[in-house]
């Protein structure tokens, strides 16, 4: 539909066109909106369009190729404020600026959107700003835009916060805007002074404690208090970076011994500021709990104030004297033998230990005024039966060792003592503790040696087929054979009447020997034992071999009804199964004052040359 003329629409069409070619050449990372956003807030409004922004007849109006490509980006400072002075800001503050500019170019302003619009930092641009907070796009970019959109003309927000640092001074921070991506803005000069207060000092005011720090007992809490002014010109804070702590001193950040795990920052910081914050010229309160340590007796706990992360303020020479009673104390380790003390022969020899820590707070010394020892107990100092030339003395069996002249508070230390088995076989608990010779006992947590003398369960090997159980009285075992008859049985005027009970082969219809068919001594049968003894097969045949070792060896056994002991002679075998568990001849269950179906123990006897008979 050409026609002869060029006027209207056909006319302004190439132009725009071109000057949309010139703008995306200059900024090729345009879209199509953006660079139709160029064309239409660059145009000049003409006369006809009566001050409207669009009309239908002339648009937006005559394009202007100058602006568009000249101007698109730029801005006019309108203000900046913030919502409390800049000016003497303590590390860890926090402030709110605002930030309210005009945009004078030809290019309206977005959001999100991408070219975005930003608030970056400015000399020099990008640089990664010390003040940045949470809420910042990030170190150099402090906030976007309030509004969706800003067109030419119109005024846009910046709003964001600063979190002071803990380097003291005087800073500029300098800001511009900046199209992300596209274009920095002109300069502006927005400039905002921040002055950061680095004087801290405090003077001593008061101190006191919940009770009197002169004779405490370890163990016991106590709070203690101070009260100190700020003379400095920055406002303490108990948050944030640069919180005011009270921290331990000669040395700094010394490990306190009176660390209290349960309230104490950590081990070098007791407590920090009770109030929130203590501007100039006011004063702060401290609070905290110490435990008493089991280690020195006396002690000047130096304490000052600290500005967390920033500095330590002036340290005036604060301490709290506390000095703690002497305590001796000592906890079971352990306890050990170098062999089996449960079946010592008489006067064997053992070596046995007791590892024990100390738990007081005075130093244990193996020499001087008060020696440390191990002392006999129930009752103390009672001379003990296991007496040992080795020792110090019967009551004493052993000092510290000699590559131990002290042990401190906490630390572990083994004593090793000889024991030597007493004549008299028997149960024995050999209790022992620590003892401060000359001075007192200390603490008794009822350690004892559990030791067997004389006897034991297992002997070559061998177990006992029964330690304990009902035991029969038995007939006399013929000595000499069939003939013999209980007149003429081992001198019979030497048995008393009630033992006088006949002979087994009389009512067995044998000849009454032994399970070894031989006849046995007469001290062996006069005060012998017969048990299941564990010398057959599963189908009852006799192992000989192992028959053989059990002829004539020696059992102790005990009455537990009256304590009686006695050394019988294994010359017979039996009862039955279904029967008691052992028997005795008949002078052996009246030495133990023991009946039928009494209920005794049995042991193998350690002195398998002793001669069978009572031991009481």
């Amino acid at each position: 539909n050409y026609t002869a003329g060029f006027a209207g629409t056909s006319a302004a069409t190439p132009h725009v066109a071109g000057l949309a070619s010139l703008i995306k050449s200059k900024y090729s990372n345009y879209t199509n909106a953006q660079i139709i956003s160029v064309i239409k807030s660059s145009t000049d409004k003409v006369s006809g369009m009566s001050g409207q922004d669009f009309t239908n007849e002339y648009g937006f109006g005559r394009i202007n190729i100058n602006k568009a490509l000249s101007s698109s980006y730029s801005w006019e400072l309108v203000s900046w404020n913030a919502n409390k002075s800049l000016i003497g800001l303590s590390p860890g503050d926090t402030a709110h600026i605002t930030v309210t500019a005009k945009n004078t170019g030809t290019t309206t302003w977005l959001k999100s959107t991408s070219p975005a619009v930003l608030l970056g930092t400015n000399n020099s641009k990008d640089r990664s700003s010390i003040f940045a907070a949470n809420g910042w796009v990030n170190s150099g970019r402090p906030a976007r835009l309030n509004e969706d959109s800003v067109l030419p003309g119109s005024q846009g927000v910046f709003e964001f916060d600063i979190s002071v640092p803990a380097k003291p001074g005087t800073y500029n921070e300098a800001f511009s805007l900046v199209a992300e991506g596209i274009t920095w803005f002109n300069e502006q000069n927005l400039v905002i002074p921040i002055k950061v207060n680095g004087n801290y000092s405090w003077q001593f005011k008061s101190q006191s404690a919940s009770k009197n720090l002169v004779g405490l007992s370890p163990g016991e809490a106590v709070t203690l208090n101070l009260v100190a002014t700020n003379t400095g010109d920055t406002t303490w804070n108990n948050s944030g970076l640069g919180f005011i702590a009270l921290g331990t001193t000669y040395s700094r950040d010394r490990l306190s011994p009176f660390y209290t795990q349960s309230s104490w920052i950590n081990q070098a910081r007791p407590t920090k500021l009770v109030e929130a914050s203590v501007p100039p010229g006011q004063d702060g309160t401290f609070s905290w709990t110490i435990s008493v340590p089991y280690g020195s007796t006396v002690y000047r706990e130096n304490v000052s104030l600290v500005a967390e992360g920033v500095t330590w303020l002036n340290d005036p020479g604060l301490n709290y004297y506390i000095t703690v009673n002497k305590i001796y104390g000592w906890q079971f380790v352990s306890q050990s033998a170098d062999k089996n003390l449960n079946g010592l022969a008489v006067g064997e020899t053992a070596q046995v230990t007791l590892t024990a820590r100390n738990v007081g707070n005075t130093t244990w010394f193996r020499t001087g005024k008060y020696p440390f020892m191990v002392g006999t107990t129930y009752p103390n100092d009672r001379l003990s039966a296991f007496n040992d030339v080795s020792w110090p003395n019967g009551g004493r069996p052993a000092a510290l060792p000699v590559d131990k002249t002290f042990v401190l508070p906490g630390e572990t230390v083994t004593f090793s003592w000889t024991i030597k088995s007493p004549q008299t076989v028997g149960i024995y608990r050999e209790s022992v503790s620590l003892v401060l010779d000359g001075l007192g006992w200390l603490n008794d947590p009822g350690l004892n040696y559990y030791i067997v003398v004389g006897w034991a369960d297992v002997l070559e090997g061998i177990p006992m087929p029964a330690t304990s159980g009902l035991t029969a009285r038995e007939q006399h075992l013929s000595l000499s054979g069939c003939a013999e008859i209980p007149s003429t049985h081992y001198s019979i005027s030497g048995t008393l009447v009630g033992d006088q009970n006949g002979m087994a082969w009389q009512t067995s219809g044998g000849c009454g020997y032994g399970a070894w068919g031989v006849a046995p001594p007469a001290a062996d049968e006069k005060y012998y034992i017969n048990m299941r003894w564990n010398y057959t097969s599963q189908n009852g045949q006799p192992i000989y071999t192992n028959k053989a070792w059990y002829y004539r060896k020696k059992i102790i056994v005990i009455n537990p009804a009256n304590g009686k002991k006695l050394v019988a002679s294994v010359v017979e075998y039996g009862p039955g199964i279904m029967s008691r568990v052992s028997g005795l001849s008949p002078e052996a269950m009246t030495a133990l004052g023991a009946v039928t179906n009494s209920n005794l123990e049995y042991h193998w006897y350690l002195n398998q040359a002793a001669v069978p008979g009572p031991l009481n």
